[in-house]
């Protein structure tokens, strides 16, 4: 399907002109400048946004790839899993389609203070009750949560370090989130090993979830300090 569709892809990309938007001031969200990537490095607003940007990708491919042993620990059925996964699908272009617009028109960054909240409530649900309809409910947050997390990927860094070097500071922010999910079933496989319910599990997730709320505000005040300064 890909090679189908490269012909289209080039021809898009050749018929729109993005000069206007790299030498627009208006279209750098902002920005006093543009950051090289080496500059992004050495931002601590940086490693704060990261908290969040992360938890998404470590989470769910941590839980996904550990889906069998869940699903035993809870007493589930693998089919009662697998249709969540509908759940998940649904939930998720919900999420994708109202953060569009929120980050129209509050910014990446605003949205990105609750985009991990439903995450945290479905984590607290499944820390703590095994029920089947605990399943549904748990993807269906996720999926929310994974929703909002998608528009504000790039939007945030645009927003933050302005158009010319995105493609850089792009290439960095996703090799660190692709990293955390080749992470993520190795450390939870090993705490799995070493005695660690999946209830720790979920109510730790939960905890992270809930710490991005913090992560980003104060990575939003580091940021708007900058500008008045």
């Amino acid at each position: 399907m890909l090679l189908l569709m490269l012909p289209l892809l080039l021809w898009l990309a050749h018929s729109r002109n993005s000069e206007g938007a790299m030498m627009d001031p208006a279209g750098r969200a902002g920005t006093a400048k543009d950051w090289t990537r080496s500059q992004v490095l050495r931002d601590p607003a940086f490693y704060l946004l990261l908290v969040a940007m992360v938890a998404p990708p470590f989470i769910n491919t941590g839980f996904f790839f550990h889906q069998v042993p869940l699903v035993e620990a809870k007493d589930w059925t693998r089919p009662l899993f697998a249709s969540a996964f509908g759940s998940y699908a649904v939930a998720t272009v919900v999420g994708i389609l109202v953060a569009g617009r929120l980050v129209d028109r509050l910014g990446a960054r605003r949205v990105l203070i609750f985009a991990m909240l439903p995450y945290a409530l479905g984590l607290v649900l499944a820390g703590s009750f095994d029920q089947p309809v605990v399943a549904h409910l748990f993807m269906a947050m996720a999926g929310i949560s994974t929703g909002l997390f998608y528009p504000c990927a790039t939007a945030v860094w645009a927003e933050l370090y302005g158009l010319r070097h995105l493609g850089a500071i792009r290439a960095l922010t996703s090799g660190m989130m692709v990293f955390s999910t080749s992470l993520a079933p190795a450390l939870m496989g090993w705490l799995l090993d070493g005695g660690v319910g999946f209830s720790v599990l979920f109510f730790g997730c939960a905890l992270w979830a809930v710490l991005t709320v913090p992560a980003v505000l104060a990575s939003n005040a580091i940021s708007g300090t900058r500008r008045l300064a």
